[in-house]
């Protein structure tokens, strides 16, 4: 006679051949290893390293960001450059929001679990100044009521020592040193605010210099072109008159320009970095140079910090200001929504503790086909989704987690709820044992009994559905990742 098999159950065993992708793995290990950061991440480039380095909150130890770093925040940060010098570096930082992986994990689960509810109940459903090049024309000779004309050679003189003054080599020397400035504030204790009015003033005082030499020339200049027609002694106004014939409109011109531009440059050094409420961290020495970082349990936040070396140049031949940037470097990092659990997925091959019924036919004491309780058959293996709750409760091997699965079986559909331990750096795989309760449904008899006369296996098949109060039994799981 012909048995009818509705799935047996004897013992569990969860043994997988992948606990989750090696991707997966990682990012459990990741989160359970992340810092967190209260309110913000410090981040600055190293020059002999030549790598990117992060401090979190007020913590003076800076270190080298790892492959994939990962951050975790129980609100929201700000990433801050620690003693940004805005005359030789600039730092920007752009984010991404991409699915948090414990929320895809969860959304795996849920889709596992709803195909088993639907096997037993079917169809539930910046930058720095440049000379401009429109500067005003400088006014004329100045007016000289009565000029006294002793010496062409000393007039002479002094009108090119003050256009010498701001020559281009002396301008550069000048603009070299702006960066140090506020270097040395930082050294010497200032916060950022601080350090950067203390290179605002130096450019500043430069711009008075440039306008003292600036007004002195025109001046001489003045002079000059009076005695080139009221010298009284005619080989000093031949003198005078000889040197008239340069035009120095086209230099005052171009000092002009530069005064403007160093003028504008320290007044956008305390526009944009001068005001308290930029700066941040110990002693206010971290320019936050990001908006909000605000991850959420389904969405985390992919942040690239980028660094750019920035040189003020002078131009050998018109002393305009320019930039110059150069790439030092970057990182990416994630920042994800602090929780006590992280989750990771697995497919297992999953065998039960509950027995299901098996039934056959047999023959009455009349000769009738009848139905007839069948001996349990052996185990049966199906695939299972698995759901590792992993703990954040240590960065030892063996971390604590609570595991939820789906066997969405056509014979036996379940649920499993339980608890166990993960094991990480275990060779070349890693390994999760744990255990609990199965929630499972099972075909039974529906209207027909043991010993009803039937006319063939067919009424038994059609007579099987699943059972409305599901049975509850034990499980093991052994996972393992070759």
């Amino acid at each position: 006679m012909g048995a009818i098999r509705t799935g047996v159950f004897s013992f569990v065993l969860v043994f997988t051949t992948s606990v989750a992708s090696p991707s997966a793995i990682a990012q459990t290990r990741q989160f359970l290893d992340a810092p967190i950061v209260k309110s913000q991440l410090r981040v600055r480039w190293n020059p002999p390293l030549k790598t990117m380095q992060w401090a979190a909150d007020g913590d003076g130890t800076f270190r080298a960001f790892p492959a994939d770093a990962l951050f975790l925040t129980k609100t929201s940060i700000y990433v801050a450059y620690n003693h940004l010098n805005p005359l030789s570096m600039q730092a920007t930082v752009t984010t991404s929001a991409v699915a948090d992986p414990s929320f895809t994990n969860i959304a795996t689960l849920l889709n596992s679990i709803m195909n088993v509810v639907n096997a037993v109940v079917p169809g539930v459903p910046a930058a720095a100044a440049t000379a401009a090049n429109q500067a005003p024309p400088p006014p004329g000779p100045a007016v000289v009521a009565v000029q006294v004309c002793p010496d062409p050679g000393t007039d002479i003189g002094n009108f090119r020592a003050d256009l010498d003054a701001v020559s281009p080599a002396n301008v550069a020397k000048a603009v070299t040193a702006w960066p140090g400035s506020i270097d040395t504030a930082f050294t010497s204790g200032l916060t950022g605010p601080q350090s950067v009015a203390a290179g605002a003033k130096v450019i500043n005082d430069f711009a008075t210099t440039i306008d003292g030499h600036l007004s002195e020339a025109k001046k001489h200049w003045g002079i000059i072109t009076a005695c080139a027609t009221t010298a009284t002694d005619p080989n000093k106004r031949a003198i005078y008159l000889a040197f008239s014939l340069y035009d120095p409109n086209p230099r005052i011109q171009q000092i002009t320009s530069l005064k403007t531009a160093v003028t504008s440059l320290a007044d956008s050094l305390l526009k944009q970095f001068g005001t308290a409420d930029q700066w941040t961290g110990p002693n206010s020495t971290d320019y936050v140079i990001s908006a909000e970082v605000a991850p959420t349990f389904a969405v985390m936040q992919n942040v690239t910090a980028k660094v750019v070396n920035l040189t003020l140049k002078v131009d050998p031949n018109t002393s305009a200001l320019s930039t110059e940037q150069q790439a030092a470097g970057s990182t990416t990092f994630g920042v994800r929504k602090y929780s006590t659990l992280t989750t990771e997925i697995g497919v297992g091959a999953v065998f039960g503790s509950i027995r299901v019924p098996t039934y056959g036919t047999s023959t009455n004491g009349a000769g009738q086909m009848i139905v007839a309780k069948k001996a349990d058959t052996s185990p049966s293996l199906n695939a299972a989704v698995l759901a590792n709750f992993v703990c954040r409760c240590g960065t030892g091997l063996l971390v604590p987690m609570v595991q939820v699965g789906a066997l969405a079986s056509k014979n036996l559909p379940s649920i499993l709820v339980g608890g166990g331990v993960r094991l990480f750096g275990l060779g070349k795989g890693d390994i999760a044992l744990g255990g609990g309760a199965m929630v499972a449904w099972y075909q039974d008899l529906k209207k027909l009994k043991v010993g009803d006369v039937i006319s063939g296996t067919n009424d038994i098949t059609s007579d099987l559905g699943f059972i409305s109060s599901p049975k509850i039994g034990g499980y093991v799981t052994i996972q393992y990742k070759f």
